[in-house]
């Protein structure tokens, strides 16, 4: 038996524990924040109540995360026309998807903005935010376009073009009322396309638009301007700009060493606002105390190092790139959503990976996990056929970025 394999077998077993660990914790804040001083937590009718919502979310994020590993196994395995075909129709119902929240009936508003189609009657009180759909639709188009070959991502019409005017739809639609999200998914598919082997002259070409558009987009709103004006100053307008950064602060520093005990926040109960998705790591913080905190890094950290290590085992450059894109995307994420909660970066709308309250952010940040899960599994169970059919790395194994390795 070759010494590899209880290591490799052991990925995809470390993945799906890091990422059911962090659901754990998100189901025990859920109820941390779903408290009411004078009612109970647990409540007769508790499907309707955030809490009971959350449980159930996280019941379908597990299905994602399993659901979109079976799913993406098959999609490894197929044919280099049928994944082009499948990622581009995906990219076109996520595109779609983004320009339907501005037709009337369809999108809903909700603290001013316009991110969510509406699902049944408004009585039912369902949604869909298509900006999160775009985050697993983004990392399968960029591989099935960059993994064909390392010599056609080189090519401006075959690799870089395409994968660049798929990431530029994508934050623009995005950007209009999603500035975070937008930013998010520009860096990791700035990064996708390096790590692809576009030629970085192609990028940095790119790049000048593209820092051009999001600055547009940066002061087309002037509450992004006040919230990148009120971080120089948190303190120059408590009860303005400065409002969620101080709050987030107080919450981390009452929390201490040890924390307050799970529970028993207080800046949950009005004063820190989103406190059960944007700003979660705050109560994180403020119920369990810095070790929880640094807990919850390191599961992030264990993360990255498992997606790192399944990308330089994957057996395709397409199942590279995907391992290499999903593992960015959730860990830039979780860092950016720390980042603003320890006041580290401007207030953005960011929510912390599997942990926050969210239904399509949630489902989906599984679902992109899924994608990395199936990689794990790829090359050790497709079969010999079904890798035959796709796109070889090179013996000495391909890297991300490497120039000249053929398909």
């Amino acid at each position: 038996m070759d010494d590899r394999e209880p290591r490799d077998a052991a990925y995809p077993a470390g993945i799906a524990l890091v990422v059911l660990a962090l659901l754990a914790i998100g189901a025990v804040m859920a109820a941390s924040t779903s408290t009411n001083l004078d009612q109970p937590l647990i409540q007769r009718n508790l499907w309707q109540t955030p809490f009971g919502r959350h449980l159930l979310l996280i019941g379908l994020s597990v299905l994602a995360l399993f659901g979109s590993a079976r799913v993406t196994l098959w999609w490894l395995g197929a044919g280099t026309r049928a994944r082009l075909a499948s990622a581009l129709l995906l990219s076109i119902v996520t595109a779609a998807a983004l320009a339907a929240v501005w037709l009337p009936g369809v999108g809903v508003d909700h603290n001013g903005a316009r991110r969510w189609i509406r699902l049944g009657t408004d009585a039912m009180g369902l949604s869909f935010q298509p900006s999160e759909l775009a985050k697993p639709a983004l990392i399968l188009a960029l591989a099935a376009i960059l993994g064909q070959s390392a010599q056609g991502a080189r090519t401006l019409i075959g690799g870089f073009a395409p994968a660049g005017v798929l990431i530029a739809v994508f934050v623009v639609l995005i950007g209009i009322e999603d500035f975070g999200t937008a930013v998010l998914l520009a860096a990791v598919g700035g990064m996708t396309l390096l790590a692809g082997g576009c030629r970085v002259w192609h990028c940095a070409a790119a790049a000048v638009p593209g820092l051009a558009t999001l600055t547009y987009l940066l002061v087309s709103e002037p509450y992004r301007l006040r919230r990148l004006t009120a971080f120089r100053d948190v303190f120059a307008d408590p009860q303005g700009a400065g409002y969620h950064p101080i709050q987030s602060l107080v919450a981390i520093v009452s929390g201490g060493w040890f924390g307050r005990g799970v529970g028993n926040g207080m800046q949950k109960h009005g004063f820190l606002p989103e406190a059960e998705s944007d700003f979660i790591f705050s109560v994180i913080v403020e119920e369990t105390g810095i070790f929880g905190g640094v807990g919850v890094i390191l599961l992030y950290v264990a993360l990255a190092y498992l997606g790192l290590r399944v990308m330089r085992l994957a057996a395709t450059r397409t199942a590279q790139l995907i391992a290499f894109a999903a593992t960015m995307l959730i860990t830039l994420q979780a860092a950016l959503n720390i980042a603003v909660a320890t006041v580290a970066t401007p207030t953005k709308g960011i929510p912390l990976p599997m942990i926050s309250a969210g239904g399509t952010g949630l489902v989906c940040l599984c679902a992109c996990a899924g994608l990395l899960l199936a990689v794990a599994h790829f090359g050790e169970r497709a079969p010999a056929h079904a890798v035959a059919k796709t796109d070889h790395r090179s013996s000495s194994g391909w890297r991300p970025g490497e120039r000249g390795v053929s398909a």
